[in-house]
């Protein structure tokens, strides 16, 4: 596993979820361990699950329609949050400096805390393409990796089916008052690699009719609910499990760094800023 930016060794640790209070294992950064998400750096798209649990149920849904892909979630503008354009010179750097290649951007994705305010931006990027991909063909994309990836011989396409080998994602705090880095990996968000699950699974439970995308909450990066409003109904979906939560059931519980934390989150949000110039 490499280090990030020669910010210290990685360790492997236990986050407790500030959502659900699930505790999930992945590689970390000490230096953010304390208060936020750790910065999260797989070999694979991050999951609860192995690859082929995941995949099993798409490839047995013949009903997914690849040419929905969801609408792009809201939210609020976070108080004091740094400039979306920063955000996107420091991501750019991140992504090109753990992939070592050249990456195209694509849309940020927002997501928020249960109050609907952003806090934080995940940034997908294509590695040596001359512009990213539109969303029907990544959805295309993805969905040919999964037929393949049904075959006897089919498994050296089931990363494929997640994004990796061409594409990086890069996840970054909108606000100062947080670790700037959250999340840092190979491979797509769940934005798109789940798309049609998600949006399967609401409608479903709405009773079909047209349920949209309006929100993404995010705790950390593998804890994060897909909410859904169709009319005056709303769900979540949780991207992982593809389990529906009840609006309200949710808690945030974030806790609040100590002053020494304060201190070393400025400090990094230099380091970071400083990529940008």
């Amino acid at each position: 596993m490499n280090t990030l930016l020669g910010l210290g060794k990685t360790a492997v640790l236990q986050y407790s979820s500030a959502f659900l209070g699930r505790v999930a294992t992945f590689v970390a950064f000490p230096h953010s361990i304390a208060a936020f998400p750790p910065v999260f750096v797989p070999t694979h798209p991050r999951s609860r699950t192995s690859w082929r649990r995941l995949l099993v149920p798409l490839l047995l849904a013949p009903a997914l329609s690849l040419a929905a892909p969801l609408d792009y979630p809201g939210g609020k503008a976070p108080q004091n949050g740094v400039p979306l354009g920063q955000l996107k010179k420091i991501a750019q750097a991140v992504g090109e400096r753990i992939s070592g290649v050249k990456l195209a951007a694509g849309k940020p994705i927002p997501y928020c805390n249960l109050d609907g305010e952003i806090v934080a931006y995940e940034f997908p990027f294509c590695a040596d393409c001359s512009s990213f991909p539109s969303d029907a063909q990544i959805l295309s994309e993805l969905g040919l990796a999964r037929k393949r990836a049904a075959d006897p011989d089919g498994k050296k396409f089931e990363k494929q089916a997640w994004g990796v080998g061409k594409y990086w994602s890069v996840t970054l705090s909108s606000t100062e008052d947080r670790y700037p880095m959250r999340e840092a990996m190979e491979g797509l968000p769940r934005f798109f690699t789940m798309s049609e699950a998600v949006q399967e699974k609401a409608r479903g439970r709405m009773g079909g009719g047209s349920a949209k995308l309006a929100r993404i909450f995010y705790a950390s990066p593998v804890e994060q609910f897909f909410e859904f409003q169709d009319g005056a109904n709303t769900i979540l979906v949780d991207p992982f499990s593809l389990e529906i939560r009840v609006p309200g059931k949710l808690k945030d519980k974030a806790r609040i760094p100590s002053e020494e934390q304060k201190k070393d989150i400025r400090r990094q949000w230099r380091k970071f800023k400083s990529m940008a110039l």
